[in-house]
């Protein structure tokens, strides 16, 4: 009987592994597991021995194949052996391919990268049934896929990319040079002298650093120290350092007051207008490095800390605009990148106690709150779509700790949120992030509800401020503005700086929440009288914080006329208390206007007009919205009057030389005091009349007994009423009044709650 089986080819590891075999021995396979390569071939004629049949004996038992040591089950030990021996391959290998995500020797910590795992923290029953050495195997083979998958440039950002220069401040030309290296051109970074950049690295840490506070301030001098070395060597430089020091440099020239050291020998600019004017320079050589960097190595935290001080400067200077979140969005991809999602993942728990892991807590949970509060901004391109999924997060919230507590031991150190620390207005901005999230999602499923017949959207916005008003009061002692109404003493302290900015974002969240319901009347809905009055506490909450900063004459008085979004609540408590004054306004309501918490609100407008291109806005849109409304009211009368001799009012805008434009707040002089822009009525002493239907003095000469006078434009106010609150009081009885152009104006400005 002929047999049709084959003989196999293979050795006895590779049938037992069921891998191809590549003879002659030793072959390959076992070379590279240190096995010994045997092969055992069957007896052939043997096995045809047995099959064949014996008539005078009885059928043969098969023999039970009999396993060699080979074919035995391998050690666990063995196998376990091998896979950390593979293990330490790859991580040779991925220190070869990403060389640059190796910052252990930079920062004192360990890498933040995550590896891939599909196990995750909890056990299923799949799980169970695996072997226990799989888990390692699979995360062995997520970092080969990594490495496979994930490769990116390694040069460094050398000088033949960009051409780095060091100068004096004031010698930096204010226009992008380029200069010739290596027969190609190549764009000039300058870059302030290295005793000048520590002078604004204080300015930095002092008046904006706590706003964010994304950074570790005692580590940024060996940073700033770095990047110098590295110029001065003519060596490769670190884009992410460069990134981070041009952003710090930027915000000190921007924030910079005449009070900083200025008409000294030894002061940095000769004006604060000077210093003011070069901050488009830093912000411009800022995004020339994050450009040039897309080509090199992979991103570091410096960079990611560099983008958010760089988003929070142009948030000031143009609002929400698409530039500031671009630079947000992106700070939250490079953030994915790094791994700072899932920074307390049990992968990653070798690093979890270290200076660079909270730094990265900081940084990830600054983005996403402020992912999740521009969320909420209801009319903006973003309303209602947030990118970061709290459910997709393995991020522990930072440390309620001092910047100079975290060295040494301080790691382990976290105190309690009722202790107040450089951290604790962060803790309380993610807090109200995190209600401002849930005001997002109960936005969208009151909208089902209600089409189903369910809570009204009413219902749901008091339910959203109920959680408002608990943060109000779950909020610790030292956020209470009341607190610092004792004593002067307090005041000078960074606390309370931090309770003025956190009472003015949860009281301007408050406002908006509400603004839909302030021009309801109780005879439409009695349930609205509530939200209304809520809107006006909210808003009165505001001013009276900006008047209690400025009674405590700190230096964040005038840093914040030029922080468009610390000014935001001011402009939506002013466009409030100024709609409720002529919608619902009452023969009191004037004196509100001129003296009350509306007129405190226009004042600050004017004062930080000169200063803030948002503020300059929205006064514009005051100014043009009130004169035009005037013209109307004025039509209006005269449709109304006889004209016996009466001569006809001077038209608003009939000459340039009865009016003064608003200033291009973009000159070199900015900083300077100017003439009231709203001055756009006629000069008093070439007209001498006096205004019509609301002075109590003799009515003007050819008026007519018992008739209207004549509204005539010209007159003054009050000595001590605000010129923009006696435009406003002048219009209280219009019907009719378009408050949506105020509001397009505000929210063409896209001013955001910082």
């Amino acid at each position: 009987m002929r047999s049709h089986r084959k003989g196999h080819y293979s050795c006895d590891f590779c049938r037992l592994r069921k891998l191809r075999c590549d003879r002659p021995l030793p072959c390959t396979n076992c070379v590279s597991r240190g096995k010994k390569c045997h092969f055992g071939p069957v007896d052939v004629q043997q096995q045809q021995k047995q099959q064949q049949p014996d008539s005078t004996a009885a059928p043969p038992t098969l023999p039970s194949p009999q396993p060699s040591p080979q074919q035995a089950a391998p050690d666990q030990g063995t196998l376990l052996a091998e896979i950390q021996a593979l293990r330490k391959l790859t991580q040779d290998l991925e220190k070869r391919v990403i060389q640059s995500t190796s910052h252990q020797a930079d920062h004192n910590g360990g890498d933040l990268s995550v590896p891939a795992s599909s196990s995750g923290p909890g056990s299923s029953p799949v799980d169970m049934d695996r072997p226990p050495s799989s888990g390692q195997v699979n995360e062995v083979v997520a970092h080969l896929e990594r490495v496979s998958m994930g490769q990116s440039p390694h040069e460094a950002i050398y000088v033949d990319d960009l051409s780095f220069k060091v100068d004096c401040i004031r010698a930096i030309p204010r226009v992008r040079s380029y200069t010739v290296q290596s027969s190609k051109p190549a764009r000039c970074v300058w870059l302030p002298r290295h005793d000048e950049t520590k002078v604004l690295l204080g300015k930095f840490i002092t008046n904006v650093s706590y706003i964010h506070h994304v950074v570790h301030h005692p580590s940024l001098p060996a940073v700033i120290d770095d990047v110098y070395r590295q110029i001065s060597g003519q060596g490769p430089i670190k884009p992410g350092h460069l990134v981070l020091l041009l952003s710090i440099v930027a915000s000190a020239t921007y924030v910079w007051a005449p009070r900083d050291g200025v008409g000294r020998e030894d002061s940095l600019f000769s004006s604060s207008a000077q210093a003011n004017a070069q901050t488009p320079l830093w912000i411009k050589a800022t995004h020339d490095v994050l450009n040039a960097g897309q080509n090199g190595p992979a991103p570091t935290l410096e960079t990611i800390q560099g983008i958010i001080i760089l988003s929070f400067l142009v948030c000031n200077l143009e609002g929400v605009s698409l530039r500031y979140r671009f630079l947000i969005s992106t700070g939250l991809l490079l953030g994915r990148e790094l791994g700072l999602h899932r920074i307390d993942h049990e992968s990653n728990a070798a690093a979890a106690n270290t200076i660079h892991a909270e730094m990265g807590r900081r940084v990830w949970w600054y983005l996403v709150a402020t992912d999740w509060l521009l969320a909420a901004r209801y009319g903006s391109p973003g309303d209602g779509v947030y990118q970061a999924n709290p459910r997709q997060m393995m991020v522990k919230k930072p440390r309620n700790i001092n910047d100079v507590d975290l060295l040494g031991n301080g790691l382990n150190l976290d105190l309690p949120i009722s202790q107040p620390t450089e951290m604790s207005y962060f803790l309380q901005r993610v807090r109200l992030a995190e209600i401002s999230r849930r005001i997002v999602d109960q936005y969208h499923d009151s909208m089902a509800v209600a089409n189903s017949g369910g809570l009204s959207y009413h219902a749901q916005v008091m339910a959203m401020d109920a959680e408002l008003d608990k943060m109000i009061h779950d909020i610790p002692s030292f956020f209470h503005l009341d607190s610092y109404e004792l004593t002067q003493d307090l005041t000078t302290s960074g606390i309370f700086v931090q309770a003025y900015m956190l009472n003015s974002i949860i009281y301007t969240q408050r406002c908006k929440l509400h603004l839909g319901y302030l021009a309801a009347r109780p005879n439409n809905n009695p349930a609205y009288a509530s939200s209304r009055e809520t809107c006006l506490k909210a808003a009165r909450q505001i001013i009276r914080a900006e008047a209690q900063l400025e009674r405590a004459q700190h230096v964040f008085v005038l840093i914040r006329l030029r922080l468009s979004g610390v000014l935001h609540g001011v402009f939506m408590a002013a466009i409030v208390l100024l709609m409720d004054a002529c919608v619902n306004g009452t023969a009191s309501q004037q004196d509100e206007i001129c003296r009350g918490e509306a007129a405190e609100a226009l004042r600050i407008i004017e004062d930080a007009r000169s200063h803030s291109v948002a503020a300059a806005n929205l006064h514009k849109s005051l100014t043009q919205v009130l004169a035009k409304h005037r013209a109307r009211q004025q039509q209006q009368q005269l449709q109304q009057l006889p004209i016996l001799g009466v001569p006809a009012p001077l038209q608003l805008g009939a000459s340039p030389d009865t009016a003064t434009p608003v200033p291009n707040i973009e000159t070199p002089h900015m900083h300077q005091s100017r003439q009231d822009p709203l001055t756009f009525v006629a000069n008093p002493s070439s007209q001498g009349f006096a205004r019509g239907g609301l002075d109590r003095g003799s009515p003007p000469v050819g008026a007519i007994p018992g008739r209207l006078p004549v509204p005539v434009v010209n007159s003054q106010p009050s000595p001590n009423c605000n010129q923009l609150a006696w435009n406003v009081e002048e219009l209280m009885d219009l019907d009719g009044f378009q408050w949506d152009d105020l509001f397009s104006g505000i929210d063409s400005s896209s001013y955001f709650s910082w």
